[in-house]
């Protein structure tokens, strides 16, 4: 890859990861107590394009609420639907509720989960396989550890 190629890769990959980010803030903005973890490869700040970032989440209030702070904050109408999850991973829940939406540069998938503790659940919640998370702080600190231009000059 040429170097400007490569700059252009970075610059697109940092650019996901504050589409992710501001999304992220909002949701601590508004909501008082809540849990969340970004899992898998966005987990690393691997956001493909193209590629949808899950999100797990657990807030003191409803899926409804939620769906509106969404839509109000300007991160679209959520599309709102389930989705199964493996027997005890989710105490005792057999599906989560699911919002799906498309942000500027990434499409999300946020599951709202029972309880706190399911959302820091080191298994991936449909096959049990292992699984990598991100706090928001972690996300942050992706962003603020990317190369900048600067450090591709010659």
């Amino acid at each position: 890859m040429s170097q400007q190629g490569w700059t252009q890769w970075h610059a697109q990959r940092v650019e996901r990861l504050r589409d992710l980010e501001q999304l992220l803030a909002s949701l601590e903005y508004f909501f008082d107590d809540l849990e969340l973890r970004v899992t898998g490869r966005p987990a690393r700040g691997q956001i493909d394009p193209g590629g949808t970032v899950h999100i797990r989440l657990w807030i003191d209030g409803t899926l409804g609420e939620l769906a509106s702070m969404l839509e109000t904050t300007g991160s679209g109408i959520p599309e709102i639907s389930s989705r199964p999850v493996k027997r005890g991973l989710a105490k005792g829940t057999a599906r989560l509720g699911v919002l799906d939406l498309s942000l500027e540069c990434i499409d999300v998938r946020i599951s709202v989960c029972p309880e706190k503790s399911v959302v820091r659940e080191s298994a991936n919640l449909v096959t049990g396989q292992p699984i990598e998370l991100a706090s928001p702080d972690d996300i942050r600190r992706l962003i603020d550890e990317a190369p900048g231009d600067s450090d591709y000059a010659d």
